[in-house]
This record gives C-alpha cells, sequence and structure tokens, in this order.
C-alpha cells in the first residue's frame, strides 16, 4: 500500500501506520497511555511556550519516512523544529514529508518490544535526531540520540534532547500525572 492508499482510507476510528508498504492496525490508546501522552504533550509545550523552535504534532499525525515501499509511522508526539517546516510541508495536505526531529513513543500494552525497537531504527535511519520511548510499567525510558549512545532513565532522572536544549522533563511527573 502507498501513503497516498493509506491518505485515502475512510475514517473508522481506528488509526493505521505504514511499515515498508504493509498495513498497521493500531487500537486507539487506553488509559494510562492517554494520560501520560497528554500531559507530556502539555509540558512540552509549555517548556517552549511558543518560543518559535518548531511545531509539535499530536499522534493523529502521520510522518512519511520513506517510499517505495511506503513507511507512515505516527508518534505519540512529534517535534519538528523550525527550520526543518518548510521541507516538511512541501506537499500542503497529507502526511508530514520526513521524520520529526524528536520522536516520542510512549509502549503500549498490546506493543512488542520489537515493534518498538523497528520504530525507534526507522525513525534515526529517516534522519530523526531524538527518539524517546517512555515504558510506563516498568517506570522508565531510553534516550536515543542520533550520534550517542542509547541512555536509559528511570524516575528520578529526566528526558532531554539535543533537539529542545534546556528543556528537561522529570519522568516521575509524567508517569504519576
Amino acid at each position: 500500500m502507498s501513503a497516498e492508499q493509506l491518505y485515502q482510507l475512510p475514517d473508522d476510528d481506528l488509526q493505521y501506520e505504514l511499515d515498508e508498504g504493509l498495513l498497521v492496525r493500531m487500537a486507539p490508546a487506553g488509559h494510562p497511555h492517554g494520560r501520560i501522552e497528554g500531559d507530556l504533550y502539555y509540558r512540552l509545550r509549555a517548556a517552549l511556550a511558543d518560543d518559535g523552535q518548531g511545531q509539535f504534532y499530536t499522534s493523529d499525525t502521520g510522518f512519511l519516512l520513506f517510499d517505495s515501499p511506503d513507511t507512515v509511522r505516527c508518534p505519540d508526539i512529534g517535534f519538528v523544529a523550525t527550520k526543518n517546516l518548510p521541507r516538511a510541508t512541501a506537499k500542503g495536505e497529507g502526511y508530514v514529508i520526513g521524520p520529526p526531529d524528536l520522536a516520542v513513543e510512549i509502549q503500549s500494552p498490546s506493543q512488542s518490544p520489537a515493534d518498538l525497537a523497528k520504530k525507534v531504527q526507522q525513525y534515526l535511519a529517516a534522519g530523526s535526531q531524538s527518539v524517546w520511548v517512555v515504558f510506563p510499567k516498568s517506570n522508565a525510558a531510553d534516550i536515543y540520540e542520533a550520534d550517542a549512545p542509547t541512555r536509559t532513565i528511570g524516575l528520578d532522572d529526566y528526558l532531554e534532547s539535543s533537539v529542545l536544549p534546556g528543556v528537561r522533563i522529570n519522568l516521575r511527573e509524567v508517569l504519576a500525572g
């Protein structure tokens, strides 16, 4: 399936991604996933205070990472830096062209570690500079930076990214609400 065919699917209250041309169906987020996503999105937006650094996207937004075969991913939160917005919006309606500079994934109960690892590798291979993977059940998160070793953090540590200098979000506060 192509990204264009995916975009033309009728709305059936489910979310879909494309993984190398294969349709992947995803159920709506449950609790606590949705609460964590909302809280983290709010904290990131508040930390930037509309200072023009870029644009945040919610999990309803698809990013066309690769074509032929097409890969469209919908991170729980995506951020595109201002300098990359012309590229991201070059085709008008449709998916964001290219990767988010920062992609945030929150592990769902039905999501396998292998599926998450594949998404992380796709984001980084497409050009994302940073990926956060939050693990609500284990109270931890992995931080991937394009040119640095992966870091695993715990509740007393902070989510940070080279994409958003100076932004530090305590993992305990996000997971506790």
